[in-house]
């Protein structure tokens, strides 16, 4: 198949939809989707691109690391040209600088139009859709903001944080600046729609990428990963860090304790009931 022909999905995000539970599938099943169609779950084909847009957008939008993400995306494209494929899955919801902990800043800070022009500019020999998933944005605040808390990237407790992360449109908004430049070939679903029993979260990726239905019924589903913190876990994190006493390293290393450790915060069996 020439690559004019060949197909692109592209799952941009965005952080707290099911992002990482989706790229365990596709992990899971690489050999399981059909013949010519490859998967890239957030691995070395996008990771130069996710590292120098989270740098930019962390450095305060300095421009060296604006240079080095578009090195890095030819450096993408290049790869893409030479693998063989019919139908290559991309899923990374942090390739053009979205992350959880900014999903809900206020407009000066959220627009990332020009990053997927530029992405969909670099791959116009191809037919890329993309796919966006969202949520409820209440619920979905609180998440990004146990997220943020979870990498270390916020000490403050979530009512100090949600003031400056107080936007609830961003999200819609955002949808819509993309709807604006790639028209249909922006799919935007609620996470709702692949949450619950008998579901399957990102079988629309599927679909669209032209697996089978039979295939689709044999995935294996992997363990899920990347949960929220217990909010008591939290708290003690909050209350150890005011203290000062742990710092840097030691307070890493309690992060990722009550991070794999999720039971140490499980509420206490009450003791059977003695009867008379």
């Amino acid at each position: 198949m020439s690559a004019q022909k060949r197909r692109i999905i592209i799952h941009l995000g965005f952080p707290k939809t099911g992002s990482t539970t989706i790229q365990g599938m596709l992990a899971a099943n690489r050999d399981r989707l059909g013949d010519g169609i490859v998967a890239s779950p957030k691995d070395e084909l996008t990771y130069r691109l996710r590292k120098y847009a989270l740098k930019y957008r962390r450095s305060g939008h300095l421009f060296w690391w604006k240079l080095r993400h578009e090195v890095a995306l030819r450096q993408m494209v290049r790869k893409i040209d030479t693998m063989e494929f019919e139908t290559l899955i991309i899923s990374d919801e942090n390739m053009i600088g979205i992350e959880s902990g900014k999903i809900f800043d206020p407009p000066e800070q959220t627009n990332y139009l020009p990053w997927v022009a530029h992405l969909d500019a670099a791959l116009s020999g191809y037919d890329v859709h993309y796919v966006i998933y969202h949520r409820e944005p209440k619920s979905w605040q609180r998440s990004s903001w146990n997220q943020a808390f979870k990498m270390r990237r916020v000490k403050a407790d979530f009512e100090t944080w949600a003031k400056d992360h107080s936007d609830l449109d961003a999200p819609r908004r955002i949808i819509e600046q993309f709807r604006g430049l790639l028209g249909d070939r922006l799919h935007v679903l609620d996470m709702a729609e692949e949450i619950g029993a008998d579901r399957l979260m990102g079988r629309f990726i599927l679909e669209l990428a032209g697996v089978s239905q039979e295939r689709i019924a044999d995935v294996v589903l992997p363990p899920r990963e990347n949960e929220s913190l217990p909010l008591a876990s939290i708290e003690l994190l909050r209350l150890i860090h005011e203290t000062g006493k742990f710092r840097g390293g030691r307070y890493r290393t309690l992060s990722r304790l009550f991070k794999a450790h999720p039971e140490l915060f499980a509420p206490n069996p009450k003791p059977p009931r003695k009867d008379g």
